[in-house]
């Protein structure tokens, strides 16, 4: 049986740990959250590990989910913060391997 939830009964679900709910929520809004973090990053390989880690963050975390937005918000902003992150980790990397080569 398919069913379908509002979002305040999605995150309650979610919370339950019900994975129906878990996987509404992956299936409508996985594809808009990938083009949010593609269109920042130009590669759909990192798009889809941020993707899938705010995802997995959000099953982890269930028992505590306090949202106080938009499920879509929410899973929004969880991405852009992903990508600010990797974006400066690679940053740091390039002048990490910059730094090598100017000693080497």
């Amino acid at each position: 049986m398919d069913q379908s939830y509002d979002e305040k009964q999605l995150i309650e679900k979610i919370s339950d740990g019900d994975v129906h709910a878990f996987e509404q929520v992956f299936n409508t809004y996985f594809h808009y959250l990938h083009n949010v973090a593609y269109n920042r990053l130009h590669s759909g390989q990192a798009a889809d590990d941020i993707v899938q880690d705010v995802f997995t963050d959000l099953w982890k975390n269930r028992l505590s989910l306090n949202i106080h937005t938009s499920l879509e918000a929410y899973l929004y902003q969880a991405v852009k913060n992903k990508v600010f992150k990797y974006i400066r980790y690679q940053v740091v990397r390039e002048k990490e391997v910059y730094i090598n080569r100017i000693r080497d």
